[in-house]
């Protein structure tokens, strides 16, 4: 399964928020009620669609969840949050909250991640969040934040990643906040796009140089082979035919040869038999004479076995030879064959390149545009 980015589950929320909207307007607006204990909290809070639940099965940290309340929230029901303890997530995108909300928000100490997408959060609302030190992660997108606003984030010592898509952040804010911060990460990131937007074009040019380069060999083909087709097919047919055969041949003197070494091998450990006997009775003629002719048998065996071994070389060669040149009248061949194929698809693959081409040189001007 392909994985998703961040920019792509991020936008997927966003459009989530306008489909279940209609089931938050269906929940009646509740008056804040102060809670007696972290239960009435919970119920209060699920009463307005919200939810809570832990971050993890191995973690008691709280996560409470306002994104499918809409309508249904104000900033004054974020006050039953301060009924719970270790709530170190909060999301309340999609929802009613403003800057009056975060000053509850602000209490939350515990936090760890924030998300605020799709709020009418402004500059003043940023404020209020100096003392959430554990935030790590914070959402700002489509949100009335402006490069002003980015300068209260600075100081929160564990902010490790900002998104502030959609909002009224300029590239200067966002170099002035990354100067400031270097290790924050920061999505959109002007310099890391420039960078992304410089690669993607670069690929896009390589590939239209390669794909142009594959044209220019496909309409050679065309031209020189395609009318020579049935010839080359023949040529080939022929070839093969021919390196078969000597292939056979070197088959066969490869056997012979085998069967030769087999037999000399064995007429050598008979040789050097006889002779250990011949050795212990050196007195007996007759042993002897076995001794020698089982030697002269072997070194027979031997020089025929080194002849085979040879013309197996020699025919080798041959076949060898012969088998490449087999290839490359295939080639040829299925150049030929293929050649108008192969020529529709490299001016189909030149055509994608050059508007690939062209449209990662149009990223990139407007990338370059928006650079502060």
């Amino acid at each position: 399964m392909k994985r998703l980015g961040w920019t792509t589950l991020l936008f997927a929320a966003i459009a989530l928020c306008g489909v279940v909207e209609s089931v938050a307007n269906e929940v009646k607006s509740r008056p804040y009620r102060a809670p007696a204990n972290a239960d009435q909290a919970i119920k209060e809070i699920e009463a307005l669609q919200g939810a809570v639940r832990r971050v993890s099965r191995k973690s008691d940290a709280l996560e409470v969840d306002f994104r499918f309340t809409f309508e249904a929230l104000n900033d004054a029901h974020l006050q039953y949050v301060h009924a719970l303890e270790n709530v170190t997530v909060l999301n309340v995108r999609c929802s009613n909250i403003t800057d009056a909300g975060l000053v509850h928000v602000a209490k939350m100490t515990t936090l760890e991640r924030l998300h605020l997408t799709k709020t009418s959060m402004t500059d003043k609302g940023l404020k209020h969040l100096a003392n959430l030190k554990s935030l790590t992660y914070l959402n700002l997108t489509s949100t009335l934040v402006t490069d002003a606003g980015l300068g209260a984030l600075r100081d929160l010592p564990n902010l490790k990643k900002l998104y502030i898509y959609k909002t009224k952040v300029t590239p200067a804010g966002i170099a002035a906040l990354k100067k400031a911060r270097p290790d924050l990460e920061v999505w959109p990131d002007p310099q890391r796009e420039k960078q992304r937007v410089a690669a993607v074009l670069e690929t896009a040019r390589f590939a239209l140089k390669n794909a142009e380069a594959k044209l220019v060999v496909a309409e050679k083909d065309f031209k020189e082979l395609h009318p020579h087709a049935k010839r080359l097919k023949e040529e080939y047919e022929a070839k093969k035919k021919t390196s078969d055969a000597l292939r056979k041949q070197y088959d066969a003197a490869r056997k012979r040869s085998e069967d030769a070494k087999r037999k000399a091998n064995d007429l050598k450990r008979r040789a050097d038999d006889a002779e250990r006997k011949a050795k212990s009775k050196p007195d007996d003629a007759g042993l002897r004479k076995r001794s020698q002719d089982a030697r002269q048998q072997f070194e027979d065996a031997q020089r025929q076995f080194e002849q085979l071994e040879k013309a197996t070389a020699q025919s080798k060669q041959r076949s060898d030879a012969a088998n490449a040149e087999t290839r490359k009248a295939q080639d040829m061949e299925r150049r030929a064959r293929d050649s108008k194929k192969v020529l529709e698809e490299a001016r189909i693959s030149v055509e994608a390149g050059r508007i690939q081409a062209a449209d990662a040189q149009a990223t990139a001007e407007r990338s370059a545009a928006n650079q502060p």
